[in-house]
């Protein structure tokens, strides 16, 4: 495989989602290397007819061939023997596809949008979206089309984490009730995650022949009821995300300085004046059912609100909500207080950080100013 700028995009080498493909339900015929075969003929044809291809399959492909076509499974290994298909574990098959296109600037053939993997610390000009392909099928003709990668939203990102972690500790769609409980460890040997979380667990649960199961120390869970709906919000300062706090049913709670976590890296922020214009009691936060409702708490603090346009798939233009009154706050909207701080909801089901402390005590608020002034960065 030749050695470019590993910036550059070069569409003569391509990773191929060889599982992804195998089993892609919009190709023709049953599952099997014969998809591949037609989508590597379209990418020739329609590409790059000398490309270099780097196949990577998981492990968990085989045994589906086997179900299949013994023909298939004889060809996969002949391929495995030769160096011409690489086979790693499920939990590897992402990370070998995006270090190619890494190392080689080589493009990814996948219906995968690799979600998961946007928190990787993997560098910007990857996620290019010039450099992902998927298929179609148009009049029995396997195109190849571009698979935008751009303007995915954080909370997807933070979503498919999470299924990634429901998947690993073997939830499937028969266990997919255990996420409606509260769980926590009860177990008398030492384990971490009792001790993070004593009272119920904020983790998603592991399954063990059938029974949810601490994922720290192995031991069963006790059921401590009903999980009642919560959201995880981030605090963004600058477009870092620099705290997460959860919001549940029925516990309304106030944000603003008196509620910022007692950090020294709050402190420095608020030395260099990022929470300008944010009051000590800023907006309320309530939810209810599967909405979240913001309210101002009073005239001299505003809050702006930027809804996600559906159509160019962004942040729209922002505007400032009624004071003293709830206003429901859509999915992915961003809630603006101040100069530098934004609120946005995660995509996580299962809120893993803590309620807030609405106490008052010491705060970076308390903080004196500097002439060091506040950098702005691009949102995460």
């Amino acid at each position: 495989m030749r050695a470019i700028s590993v910036s550059a995009i070069d569409v003569g080498t391509v990773a191929v989602d060889v599982s992804n493909v195998c089993r892609a339900r919009a190709l023709p015929q049953p599952v099997g290397l014969h998809r591949v075969d037609l989508v590597l003929e379209a990418w020739r044809d329609q590409i790059c007819r000398h490309a270099d291809v780097f196949l990577v399959a998981d492990d968990s492909l085989l045994p589906e061939l086997e179900r299949v076509s013994a023909a298939d499974v004889a060809r996969a290994r002949r391929m495995q023997a030769s160096g011409e298909l690489l086979v790693v574990p499920v939990r590897r098959a992402d990370d070998v596809l995006l270090d190619c296109a890494q190392q080689h600037g080589a493009c990814v053939l996948s219906d995968d949008g690799f979600r998961d993997k946007r928190r990787d610390g993997r560098p910007a000009w990857l996620w290019k979206a010039e450099r992902f392909f998927a298929w179609e099928v148009h009049e029995g003709a396997v195109r190849i089309v571009p698979r935008p990668s751009r303007h995915t939203r954080s909370y997807d990102i933070s979503r498919a984490i999470e299924q990634k972690a429901i998947r690993a500790a073997g939830i499937t769609k028969a266990h997919r009730h255990v996420l409606g409980r509260r769980w926590a460890c009860v177990s008398d040997v030492p384990c971490v995650t009792r001790e993070m979380t004593p009272e119920v667990l904020q983790v998603v649960p592991a399954i063990h022949e059938g029974v949810p199961c601490c994922p720290g120390c192995g031991a069963p869970l006790r059921d401590r009821g009903e999980r009642l709906p919560e959201a995880e919000f981030k605090v963004a300062v600058g477009g870092e995300t620099q705290a997460r706090f959860t919001l549940r049913q029925g516990r309304p709670l106030t944000f603003g300085r008196l509620t910022f976590p007692d950090t020294a890296a709050f402190a420095a922020l608020a030395s260099k004046g990022a929470f300008d214009g944010v009051g000590r009691r800023h907006v309320e936060l309530r939810r209810e059912a599967d909405d979240v409702h913001a309210r101002p708490i009073d005239d001299r603090h505003a809050v702006r609100v930027r809804p996600w346009d559906k159509q160019r798939k962004r942040l729209g233009r922002e505007r400032e909500l009624p004071a003293r009154c709830f206003t429901a706050i859509g999915l992915h909207d961003q809630l603006l207080l101040g100069e530098h701080v934004a609120l946005q909801r995660s995509g996580r089901s299962i809120a893993e950080a803590a309620e807030l402390d609405e106490g008052v005590g010491t705060a970076p608020w308390q903080q004196a100013g500097t002439d060091e002034p506040f950098e702005v960065h691009a949102e995460r």
